[in-house]
């Protein structure tokens, strides 16, 4: 399997174009996975409140890589710190 099946059962074809390096394949992720992750854009506070919102009480935790090629804009953690608290959602820092 892949580790990052996520993006895998949630994003397909040309969408994993940014997301994967060239030639691998998200072979072994079951299909059962489709529809239980949602992504979001990496600094978009916005957008992060905005699914919080749109799927109130349907989302358990929110994982992300606090940096992973860029530096976060100034006070972005904090922010989804704040709107997980807001929304009840546990917070999970990957790939510290």
């Amino acid at each position: 399997g892949w580790h990052d099946w996520y993006l895998a059962a949630n994003l397909g074809g040309e969408r994993l174009d940014d997301h994967l390096f060239n030639g691998i394949e998200p072979i072994g992720v079951p299909s059962g996975l489709e529809g239980t992750a949602i992504p979001f854009a990496y600094g978009d506070l916005d957008r992060l409140g905005e699914l919080l919102s749109e799927h109130e009480g349907q989302v358990g935790c929110i994982i992300m890589e606090p940096m992973r090629t860029e530096l976060p804009p100034e006070g972005y953690l904090e922010g989804v710190r704040e709107l997980a608290t807001k929304h009840g959602v546990v917070l999970i820092f990957d790939e510290v």
